[in-house]
């Protein structure tokens, strides 16, 4: 099955032989590394729906 997000992405590529012996551990790492980062800061945003729909919620 195809990864539903990033995250999930990150994690398969992360732990696929084939990727790590085509790209090397070094390349793979750096780029699972960046792309957490990536994931991350996308979950942690408030997106503008969020906003108008909970604002006056709180």
């Amino acid at each position: 099955p195809l990864p539903s997000n990033l995250r999930e992405a990150t994690q398969l590529f992360s732990s696929s032989s084939f990727v790590r012996d085509a790209f090397g551990d070094e390349v793979v790492d750096h780029y699972s590394h960046f792309w957490a980062n990536e994931s991350a800061a996308f979950e942690a945003a408030v997106t503008d729906w969020e906003r108008k729909r909970y604002f006056e919620r709180i």
